[in-house]
């Protein structure tokens, strides 16, 4: 017994040593400059900065380079500069010249264990010091022979390889037309579609819940806890690298008939304020369901759900994850979901161990059809418990699509004529 209470002590006091050492950690602040990651309280000068409630896009940026751990307000690390530095603290960032926006504040919410290879740059791209805060811009206007290369090129993937509960981690390029939204205090919750250069499809209830509205749309996005660049070593040698973009929301239009307490109409559309470059592999938009796809789904139907939301082990994740889950008719849904499901609803999922979870809200119900993906359905609600077999409702987008493109047409001719 006394040989058990002191083998106790020892590991007390092992976890405490290693406490210690992880709090005080050697890192390097934005500049290049040697620090220590310890909590924001006790940084003086990054505490003050995060008490800025305006700050400009270059001390956003350079409180987003500073993150190096925690898990939440009370224990977020900073990466501090030394106390010698504090009275001439200067929040210049490192931009890389590479990255197409100006990127904003997005500091990752999950510390959950990463099972993939995260592999460094061997050779990082050189970055510039800012001596003024950058000037946004803002992109052109999207004419109608742009919403025609969308078209022309939407829903393929060109991954090479082909959590969500019970999920599978994705190719670093694979579904390009993800999007993760950001909301007040840094929060990563809903997911979404990329549908145009300017649009991101969405599920309404993640407009405007207990968060509040998105303020930032991360595109391009991978390992929520890299910065600004994920690197991972691909299968034929080499690596993959992507740089995530991350885009100001400009307005934000739920369905005018969305419904939170019957859980209906839930389909929205976020507007970006500024156009995004549709690239080769990492961002892509998705195909809208111009035809319904629904009378050709039976029970053999499989459909492809991906993002950031919960795996077995947390309540989210920080790579993106893939699942594939099953058609389920009406008539078997409605006997384990409330309130009755209804035409402009599609069911999907109830394999225990797999579904989609908190923060998975808002992404795609991807079919694949031709080679290409479609988005026909938007993740909209579940089962309070996770992955316990019971299967997910997911908003019908083929019947909204007359919706969809008059809210986007309106919106083109207003940027247009003003």
């Amino acid at each position: 017994m006394e040989i058990a209470v002191k083998l106790c002590a020892l590991a007390v006091y092992i976890l405490y040593l290693l406490d210690i050492i992880d709090a005080q950690k050697p890192c390097k602040v934005p500049n290049g400059d040697a620090g220590t990651c310890i909590n924001i309280s006790k940084c003086q000068p990054l505490m003050e900065l995060s008490n800025v409630k305006y700050k400009t896009p270059h001390e956003n940026m350079y409180f987003q380079q500073s993150y190096c751990g925690g898990n939440g307000p009370r224990k977020l690390k900073v990466c501090c500069p030394s106390e010698s530095m504090w009275n001439k603290f200067d929040p210049r960032p490192i931009v890389y010249p590479h990255s197409p926006t100006v990127l904003l504040p997005v500091i990752p919410i999950t510390n959950s264990p990463v099972s993939t290879e995260i592999i460094p740059q061997t050779k990082p791209p050189e970055p510039v010091l800012l001596s003024r805060p950058a000037t946004e811009t803002f992109g052109n206007r999207m004419a109608p022979e742009e919403m025609n290369e969308v078209n022309k090129f939407c829903g393929i993937d060109t991954s090479s390889s082909n959590k969500i509960i019970g999920g599978e981690e994705v190719a670093i390029d694979q579904y390009p037309w993800l999007a993760l939204l950001e909301y007040a205090g840094n929060f990563l919750a809903c997911g979404g579609s990329l549908i145009s250069h300017r649009f991101v499809l969405t599920a309404a209830h993640c407009l405007n819940g207990l968060n509040g509205p998105p303020l930032l749309v991360r595109l391009a996005e991978f390992n929520t806890s890299s910065f600004p660049t994920d690197s991972v070593k691909s299968d034929g040698g080499g690596y993959d690298n992507v740089t995530v973009q991350i885009v100001e929301v400009k307005n934000m239009y739920p369905h005018p008939k969305f419904n939170r307490n019957r859980k209906i109409h839930d389909i929205g559309l976020v507007e970006l304020i500024e156009n995004v470059v549709i690239t080769k592999d990492f961002i892509k938009a998705i195909c809208l369901p111009e035809r319904n796809f629904l009378p050709d789904f039976d029970a053999l139907t499989k459909f492809t759900i991906a993002g950031w939301g919960g795996t077995a082990n947390a309540s989210e994740s920080e790579v993106k994850l893939e699942l594939s889950v099953p058609y389920v008719s009406w008539d078997k849904c409605e006997k384990v979901q409330e309130p009755d499901i209804i035409n402009t609803q599609i069911c999907a999922g109830g394999i225990a161990g797999k579904d989609s979870c908190r923060g998975d809200s808002g992404g795609p119900l991807m079919y694949e059809y031709n080679e290409r993906f479609y988005v026909v359905g938007v993740i909209s609600y579940g089962s309070r418990t996770c992955g316990d077999g019971m299967p997910a409702t997911h908003t019908n987008v083929n019947q909204y699509m007359t919706w969809i493109k008059e809210t986007m047409r309106i919106k083109f001719n207003n940027q247009r004529n003003g």
